[in-house]
């Protein structure tokens, strides 16, 4: 028999419609394959995004970066700022828009890009902390999650009233 002596990453989508089911396929020495698992998502970001995923709409939309962005929209009814590459229109740009949000200390850019895309929820994590500097500002919203050193905002006004 063969031996696997390196990794062997695969991706697929498999069914149609809203029945798509995603898969990754990781081959290889246990000790290169934990090196990869540890870059997706462990149970205590799945932790965070099952809380995430009662609390959202299929109107929601939430910002992450790639990982956890990846991730959500497959356990989740919202939809996500930036997912996989070949769901997301303008891939690198969101990419680069998101890093800057977490990357950058200006709380009036921040405000104004939520505003302008609508996002309902912001997912900062392990990777959006990595992001940026030590001490960055909180994103604008309210804290909704916060457990593990993940903290889900919620942004505008969770009633949709006018003055959020």
């Amino acid at each position: 028999m063969a031996k696997i002596d390196r990794m062997l990453v695969g991706e697929s989508l498999v069914g149609e419609g809203n029945e798509v089911a995603h898969i990754d396929l990781i081959l290889g020495p246990d000790e290169l394959k934990a090196l990869v698992e540890d870059k997706f998502v462990d149970s205590l970001r799945a932790t965070a995004a099952s809380w995430l995923a009662e609390q959202l709409t299929a109107d929601d939309l939430v910002l992450a970066y790639y990982p956890i962005g990846n991730y959500l929209p497959a356990v989740t009814p919202g939809r996500v700022f930036v997912g996989q590459f070949f769901l997301t229109s303008d891939y690198e740009g969101k990419l680069a828009l998101a890093e800057q949000f977490w990357q950058t200390d200006d709380a009036g850019w921040q405000a104004r890009f939520l505003d302008e895309w609508a996002i309902t929820y912001v997912f900062q994590g392990t990777f959006e902390q990595a992001l940026g500097p030590d001490q960055a500002e909180p994103p604008p919203g309210r804290v909704v999650y916060q457990r593990d050193g993940i903290i889900i905002y919620q942004i505008g006004d969770p009633m949709g009233l006018p003055g959020s």
